[in-house]
């Protein structure tokens, strides 16, 4: 799909998600020249539910982080990831609680595996 394509649709669904979706498109667009090497299957991760909506984010992140580890290593830091979408809903009303869903394509810069340690560290 043409990036203009999927922005308009990104945009599309943004219009009709509205405040109750989150979506992180930090590294949606970036081109093959980005200096990251990605795997070819989307890693997706529910987190644990919060009444916290930015807790239960990152732990959708960090859920996302850990399986795309176990996945292949070296892939595992979200902001190297292509393609954010993160996602969240209330489960049981509008008192309840938050649980949110992460996705994207785990990449690493090419040539090398970087942690999320040792990227976080510099």
């Amino acid at each position: 799909m043409q990036k203009s394509r999927l922005l308009i649709v990104v945009l599309v669904l943004l219009a009709i998600a509205g405040p109750t979706a989150s979506v992180l498109l930090a590294n949606a667009f970036a081109s093959p020249d980005n200096g990251l090497e990605c795997v070819e299957q989307r890693v997706v991760a529910y987190g644990w539910t919060n009444a916290d909506k930015v807790r239960a984010e990152m732990g959708a992140i960090l859920r996302w982080q850990n399986l795309a580890a176990r996945n292949k290593g070296g892939y595992n830091n979200w902001h190297q990831a292509e393609g954010q979408f993160l996602s969240c809903h209330r489960i049981g009303g509008e008192r309840g609680q938050y649980q949110c869903k992460a996705a994207a394509l785990p990449c690493r810069p090419v040539g090398g595996a970087r942690s999320v340690a040792a990227t976080t560290a510099e």
